[in-house]
């Protein structure tokens, strides 16, 4: 790893300790100490344990970031997959995913609903069920400005109708 992180300076302390676990070894075995090096050699084991996890918590880390990289450029079809982390990391993954779910179903639905509003048809309102928080909110927002839009614009129709209408009576066409 290049940088400098939490996780990586995880690894390299965990890879100090397994390398003075190993040369421990070494000298027990060397002064004819066996329980030493027994002992030794399991405080080995242990740290090429915990290296073998820190490193799959990395793998995780960066597997979520780079989803989230690809959300962030705008591909809202990038999701994390075959989670198989319990615990906290598990959680994120499913909450990033769950989030990416949200943002596209909402920025789905307001896309359908504009691009008939843009063609003078109001009836396409955002669908909000399983929307949450300010996604719903905003949905509702957006639903009630297309319900005011179609309402102004049948005034304004019946409205042009009568003056239509009046101009005909008086001019008597």
């Amino acid at each position: 790893m290049t940088n400098s992180s939490s996780l990586s300076r995880a690894v390299l302390a965990i890879g100090v300790t397994a390398l003075l676990c190993g040369v421990g070894v070494a000298v027990a075995l060397g002064r004819g100490e066996p329980l030493d090096a027994v002992a030794m050699a399991a405080s080995l084991a242990g740290a090429l344990v915990a290296l073998l996890l820190v490193r799959r918590t990395s793998h995780s880390v960066e597997r979520a970031t780079g989803v989230l990289r690809e959300a962030a450029a705008g591909h809202l079809d990038a999701r994390v997959v075959g989670i198989v982390e319990g615990g906290v990391l598990g959680d994120l993954d499913r909450a990033i995913n769950r989030l990416l779910d949200l943002t596209e179903v909402f920025t789905k639905e307001a896309d359908a609903a504009m691009a008939l509003t843009s063609e003078g048809r109001y009836f396409r309102h955002i669908l909000t069920e399983g929307m949450v928080g300010e996604f719903a909110d905003h949905a509702r927002l957006i639903n009630r400005a297309l319900s005011e839009m179609a309402h102004r614009a049948e005034e304004f129709t019946v409205e042009a109708t009568g003056v239509g209408s009046t101009i005909k009576h008086v001019t008597g066409v």
